[in-house]
């Protein structure tokens, strides 16, 4: 709407499926994006334009750039999907096109070097804490009940360390940049189920790792 409204762009299209709709041998269409077909964009989840994973041939992408006479390439993503932005807007600097390619972090892990804060990361922490609590519920109905909640971050573990800033109920957060091993959780656990073995004590453990694959 922006780009339509306030700097006059009368031509925005938006790349199926990702770097893949730059690929010419899937056989993606570009989308053109004018007013009337992102009118309601901002309710919709997920993305219109759909998401694939994999790497894609940098120099055909970059044809496909050129051929369609585009101006502005903005790139919405996480880590890897910046990263392809670097390895186009390098393609473009050898060949001495004029096309600018405009990194925007979007990534519900927060795992992008230099910001601070990336589009979707308050609201996976928000939608993380009611997991935490429900979890909560459920080891304080049993004795000596275990409440174990794994989110994701494999090798990130910003959502699982906010979430336990954000509540304090969580006994033990496991987090990918520390290293661990389950014989330490197992001990800490256990000296709680000693302090009153016929009690109501409840643990919370809290998980956003990859590490160590032994653990159970």
């Amino acid at each position: 709407m922006s780009l339509f409204f306030h700097y006059g762009v009368q031509s925005v299209f938006g790349f199926p499926y990702g770097y893949e709709g730059l690929t010419n041998r899937y056989g993606h269409t570009p989308l053109e994006l004018n007013p009337q077909n992102v009118n309601q964009i901002h309710g919709m989840g997920g993305s219109m334009l759909g998401t694939s994973r994999g790497p894609q041939d940098v120099a055909e992408m970059v044809d496909t750039l050129d051929h369609m006479n585009i101006g502005i390439l903005f790139v919405i993503g996480g880590d890897g999907t910046l990263k392809g932005g670097g390895a186009i807007a390098g393609e473009i600097g050898k060949r001495g096109l004029k096309i600018s390619v405009i990194g925007i972090p979007k990534t519900i892990d927060n795992d992008i070097s230099f910001i601070h804060k990336s589009f979707g990361f308050e609201t996976a922490v928000s939608e993380a804490t009611r997991a935490t609590a429900s979890a909560r519920n459920e080891a304080t109905s049993a004795r000596n009940g275990i409440g174990l909640v794994k989110l994701m971050g494999r090798e990130s573990g910003f959502i699982a360390a906010y979430s336990v800033l954000a509540d304090n109920n969580v006994n033990f957060c496991l987090v990918a940049e520390v290293e661990f091993t389950h014989v330490p959780i197992s001990l800490a656990v256990s000296r709680r189920k000693k302090i009153d073995p016929e009690g109501w004590l409840w643990s919370s453990v809290l998980a956003s790792t990859g590490q160590p694959r032994d653990m159970t």
